[in-house]
C-alpha cells in the first residue's frame, strides 16, 4: 500500500505530465520513459532504478527514439519485440529471452504511467 507522502509525489508527477500534454503537445515515447524514470527513481530499489534505466537507455530508446505515443501501435510493439530478438552483429546472436521480456515488461510499466 502506498503511503500518503508517496502518493502525493506520484499525483506532483502525473500533474507535470498531463499539464505538457494539455498544452497540445504529444510526448514522445522517451520524453514517456524519462518522466516514468523520474517519477519512480525514489520508489524503487538503487539497483532495480538501474536496471530499468538501463532497459531504458539500451534498448527501448534506441527502437522508438522520436515515436509520439498516438503513432505507437500494438504492431508496433510486436515489432519492438522481434526487434530486440535480432542478431547483434558482433556475435551473432539476439538478446536473451529474459532480457528481451524484461524490456517488454518495462515498456508496459512505461504506457501504464503515461
Amino acid at each position: 500500500m502506498l503511503k500518503t507522502t508517496q502518493i502525493k509525489h506520484k499525483l506532483r508527477g502525473l500533474s507535470a505530465f498531463w499539464i505538457h500534454l494539455s498544452r497540445g503537445s504529444v510526448p514522445t515515447v522517451q520524453q514517456l520513459c524519462k518522466q516514468w524514470l523520474q517519477q519512480i527513481q525514489t520508489n524503487v530499489k538503487v539497483s532495480t532504478f538501474q536496471k530499468y534505466q538501463s532497459i531504458v537507455r539500451n534498448h527501448i530508446v534506441p527502437y522508438f527514439t522520436d515515436v509520439v505515443l498516438t503513432e505507437l501501435t500494438p504492431e508496433g510493439i510486436d515489432r519492438f519485440r522481434r526487434w530486440l530478438m535480432l542478431p547483434i552483429a558482433q556475435d551473432g546472436k539476439g538478446l536473451a529471452p529474459k532480457t528481451a521480456n524484461d524490456s517488454l515488461s518495462v515498456l508496459r510499466l512505461i504506457l501504464a504511467f503515461g
